[in-house]
């Protein structure tokens, strides 16, 4: 880890918070069990083993855990390294919105389970502690290299750190790590309103190099997130989106849940997208992927999504006809229409 001062203050806090757990099993406290069911090479055979909760028996303690002195120590060191939601991203935890502070605090839950994942018993092991931070730095931290990101937001530039130990995917690593900085703003917003746009320009970033007027986004991002039969359906919720980013521009949309909801399960979406390209279960050419997954489904009647052949242009989802009737589109946008 880059920061000495860091990487002790996570020790201490794990180290702290393991003799707190442990006192806890030692006055009679139990780890929770489950019981989990795996499939064999033999077809129809399955596995069934008890599997510890260990996360759930500190996310129970977490609010005693994050009292301790080296966890606000820690806090302030992590909250102010760019990073925190790409590690929790390659943790596959859900980040909802807050500030860095409350960001830095997941992370250190996040580091604890780690530590003690699948284990019974609070013992720190130094080996498992070596391995976790290596895994916090490496998703986060690492100084591999960095990608100057120049924003124009606040009339401010940022820095993003680039990816190490992953395949620079076809997308280009400066488009991944500029989708990241902008889905890590997005989750800092106060609002889901403000986030809007740093969504959309994440996603524009990874699935729409041509530029929006392309219109390409809505069927690229449905025909990796959705099956077939709900791409037009998700397609007509990023077109809803966009919409309401104009409207949120305009000074025309107004907070509301429906709006929430929206731009929410937008961000979902986004979060997919980037886990699966940092971890490596996507393919390394996101678009041919995108758009081969188009045109093996292509309608066979006319519907929202289009694969058009001539000149060997791309799919594309059509028009503004498919948002949806009047009522339908008032309600998503809050706005007149």
């Amino acid at each position: 880890m880059r920061s000495d001062q860091l990487e002790t203050a996570l020790a201490q806090f794990v180290h702290d918070a393991a003799a707190c757990l442990q006192a806890e099993l030692d006055a009679g406290a139990e780890v929770p069990f489950e019981l989990e069911s795996r499939s064999t090479r033999r077809r129809g055979a399955h596995l069934y083993c008890y599997q510890p909760r260990t996360e759930a028996f500190i996310g129970e303690r977490w609010p005693a855990l994050a009292g301790l002195e080296s966890c606000a120590a820690a806090e302030r060191l992590l909250e102010c390294l760019q990073g925190l939601d790409r590690y929790l991203l390659a943790r596959d935890v859900r980040i909802g919105r807050g500030d860095r502070r409350a960001r830095a605090n997941v992370v250190l839950r996040t580091l604890l389970e780690d530590v003690f994942a699948e284990h019974t018993s609070f013992e720190l092991d130094a080996e498992r502690l070596r391995h976790a931070l290596e895994r916090l730095d490496a998703a986060g931290f690492t100084n591999a290299g960095e990608v100057a990101l120049i924003e124009t937001l606040h009339g401010m530039g940022t820095v993003a750190p680039e990816l190490a130990h992953t395949r620079a995917p076809a997308i280009g690593r400066p488009e991944l790590a500029w989708a990241l900085a902008r889905f890590e703003m997005g989750c800092e917003r106060s609002s889901e309103l403000e986030a809007l746009s740093d969504y959309l320009l994440a996603l524009r970033a990874l699935l729409e190099p041509e530029g929006p007027a392309s219109g390409l986004l809505p069927g690229r991002l449905a025909a990796l997130c959705a099956i077939p039969e709900e791409r037009p359906a998700l397609a007509r919720h990023v077109l809803k989106a966009i919409e309401l980013e104009r409207a949120t521009i305009t000074g025309a949309a107004i907070e509301h849940p429906s709006c929430d909801a929206l731009v929410a399960e937008l961000a979902g979406h986004l979060r997919a997208v980037l886990r699966d390209v940092v971890c490596g279960h996507l393919p390394s050419d996101l678009l041919a992927c995108a758009d081969s997954l188009l045109a093996a489904h292509e309608p066979t009647r006319e519907g929202p999504i289009t694969a058009r052949r001539a000149s060997g242009s791309r799919p594309t989802f059509s028009g503004k006809e498919e948002l949806g009737d009047a009522v339908e589109t008032t309600e998503i946008l809050n706005v007149p229409v």
